[in-house]
């Protein structure tokens, strides 16, 4: 009853937007996504950051490595590469954490 009621999941949250935000949108049942540019986040252009996410031998086996860094000196990124590079910034931060464990 909190998580899907009546065939419309984020049952609490739909509850807490009305008569916040027009009907029309609560009732939508449609998954939209949204884009936010990854470079408003992260500052490519500082060395220590690219080198931390180039530090990871495990990660750069599996990426091109030149077409990698290509790509986060690129100023406008698509949002699939925008997707890719977020993805690979928080494979990192994982296996930097938690690698011990694996």
């Amino acid at each position: 009853n909190y998580l899907i009621r009546n065939g419309f999941n984020k049952a609490i949250f739909r509850d807490s937007l009305v008569n916040k935000i027009p009907s029309k949108v609560l009732k939508n049942r449609e998954k939209i996504g949204f884009f936010k540019n990854i470079d408003e986040f992260f500052n490519f252009n500082k060395k220590d950051f690219k080198n931390f996410i180039l530090s990871n031998k495990f990660v750069n086996s599996f990426l091109k490595i030149k077409e990698f860094k290509t790509m986060l000196d690129k100023q406008d990124k698509s949002n699939q590469e925008c997707h890719l590079i977020f993805g690979i910034i928080n494979i990192v931060i994982y296996l930097k954490k938690y690698k011990s464990y694996i």
